[in-house]
């Protein structure tokens, strides 16, 4: 049986510098798809960073969609997924799950479950329209990420909850952003597709393999895709 350890960090710098130490799903979800690890982000780009803020500032907005949706109630924030009831969310902050001693960790948006299966719940806002015409590289960067974060938090289901950012959001009323969000939202369920001899190899190549950095300027084009 996997050994699964969920801990809450008492602040953000906390939680960043704890990250250094491991290996995110995301980190290991691009490698998985590109045979590239990724270096820092750069600073002081002025598109970046909005795309950056409006997550920031819109991802528990889109939450909230999401438990309207599937009709959830909210319990505490950083509730683990093992004691969530049927029919709860929990959004997740300054926290991850890590699994192989500690060396690979996912940090959720939001755990759940629904229909009495344990779930996390990844939202993910792009400038694209709808989730199927995000760059196909990227979409399925994203599922795999999805994949990897239910796998070491224990959940067996993952729901992508994609919402197309304005791309004049920054000049837009709370009501009229809120209703983009709104009309955007699609939700896509996928059932759990790791388990740990994959993630252990996944982790074992990305160790031996990941010399080869991906550009700022591809790195770019996914996050503002």
């Amino acid at each position: 049986m996997t050994k699964r350890t969920f801990e809450v960090f008492k602040d953000h710098e906390q939680w960043l510098e704890a990250r250094k130490n491991n290996i995110g799903a995301s980190t290991l979800a691009q490698f998985a798809i590109t045979g590239e690890r990724a270096t820092p982000l750069p600073t002081g780009i002025p598109a970046l960073e909005s795309a950056l803020r409006f997550g920031s500032d819109w991802e528990p907005y889109v939450a909230q969609l999401v438990a309207h949706s599937f009709e959830l109630t909210i319990a505490p924030k950083n509730t683990p997924i093992e004691q969530l009831e049927d029919g709860q969310m929990s959004w997740h902050d300054d926290s991850f799950y890590s699994i192989l001693d500690g060396k690979v960790h996912a940090s959720l948006d939001v755990a759940a479950v629904i229909g009495g299966i344990p779930s996390i719940i990844e939202i993910k806002t792009s400038s694209a329209t709808r989730f199927a015409f995000v760059g196909s590289e990227l979409r399925q960067r994203y599922l795999t990420q999805a994949g990897l974060e239910a796998f070491i938090s224990g959940a067996q289901q993952y729901v992508i909850a994609f919402a197309h950012r304005p791309p004049d959001w920054q000049n837009m009323s709370v009501e009229d952003i809120s209703a983009v969000l709104k009309d955007s939202l699609e939700t896509i369920v996928h059932d759990g597709d790791w388990d740990e001899e994959q993630v252990k190899a996944l982790y074992a190549d990305y160790e031996k393999n990941s010399q080869k950095v991906v550009e700022y300027s591809q790195l770019l084009d996914n996050i503002l895709d």
